[in-house]
C-alpha cells in the first residue's frame, strides 16, 4: 500500500462518511503481474471490520481534541461490507519482462 498526503476538501464532524462518497477522498491501486482477484484484497489492510471502526471513532471522541465532537452515524457504518472493499480498486498490470505499467 502506498499513501500520499492530499488537500483536505472536507473536514467532517460525522463519521464514517457515506459510502458512496468514500472514492472522493480514498484510492486503491492494486499493483502485480495479473489481474487482481478477491483473494488477492482479502489479504490487504482495505476491508473494514465495522466494530473496529466504531471502537477507532469512540476512542477518538475521548482522547483526541479535535474529535470530542464528533457524531458516529452507526447506519452509515453498515453500508460498509466486510466482503468489499469499500472504494473503487483500480488494477494496474506490470509485465514482467520489460516492468512497464499498463492499465487493465
Amino acid at each position: 500500500m502506498v499513501m500520499y498526503s492530499n488537500p483536505t476538501a472536507v473536514v467532517y464532524n460525522v463519521l464514517p462518511p457515506l459510502l458512496k462518497d468514500l472514492n472522493d477522498i480514498l484510492a486503491f491501486l492494486f499493483v502485480g503481474s495479473a489481474p487482481s482477484t478477491m483473494q488477492d484484497f482479502s489479504c490487504t489492510p482495505m476491508l473494514v471490520y465495522c466494530n473496529v471502526v466504531k471502537k477507532a471513532l469512540e476512542c477518538l471522541m475521548l482522547n483526541h481534541v479535535d474529535y470530542y465532537d464528533l457524531q458516529i452515524l452507526t447506519d452509515n457504518l453498515k453500508d460498509y461490507l466486510l466482503s468489499e472493499i469499500p472504494v473503487q480498486a483500480i488494477s494496474k498490470l506490470v509485465s514482467e519482462e520489460e516492468g512497464n505499467v499498463f492499465s487493465a
